[in-house]
């Protein structure tokens, strides 16, 4: 909201549509398309941990919903926003025309076109602002595949380092 106000000479010109019609699109296509990268990611024993729900006592009852449920939900939450700021933002474009029908509100249009610009730019600033939480998603991913792995490859060697022989063991004893 203050990031908002401090953009007021932006928005309150009749030209601020121009810049979220111009960035969206991109944006959004960016957002899905590393939500569907995302949730491809790593390998089957990565993604049923991905994908199994969280707490609960039993499998069969969970508490919790999937860290791919809360992902997802951050990244439908950044997705819904960048659409209505796109949606208010061609509404004000198709509707910035002078016509003889709007004289009996002529002058509230000022103050509408204000109103409109700062909640239009504002859906966009907070569509920007979600990028964060979108992308704190991603790197906990990482994070946790990092340490998947890393768990992986600690197994991995201690089943190695099981099926070395001792050298001290396999050693024949000193002659006297």
């Amino acid at each position: 909201m203050v990031l908002n106000v401090a953009m007021f000479p932006f928005w309150a010109r009749n030209s601020w549509w121009e810049t979220v019609i111009g960035v969206t699109p991109n944006l959004l296509g960016f957002t899905l398309g590393a939500f569907a990268i995302l949730m491809g990611f790593g390998d089957d024993s990565f993604r049923a941990v991905f994908y199994r729900p969280q707490g609960g006592k039993t499998p069969d009852a969970p508490t919790e919903p999937s860290i791919a449920v809360d992902i997802s939900a951050s990244f439908v939450q950044f997705a819904v926003f960048q659409m209505a700021a796109l949606i208010v933002a061609l509404l004000a474009k198709t509707w910035s025309f002078h016509t003889p029908l709007a004289d009996p509100i002529r002058s509230w249009l000022p103050l509408l076109n204000g109103l409109c610009g700062f909640f239009g730019f504002w859906l966009f600033l907070y569509s920007l602002c979600l990028l964060v939480a979108a992308t704190h998603s991603v790197f906990a991913v990482a994070q946790m595949y990092q340490a998947q792995v890393a768990e992986r490859l600690r197994k991995e060697a201690l089943e190695a380092n099981k099926s070395k022989p001792c050298v001290e063991q396999s050693a024949a004893p000193p002659s006297e």
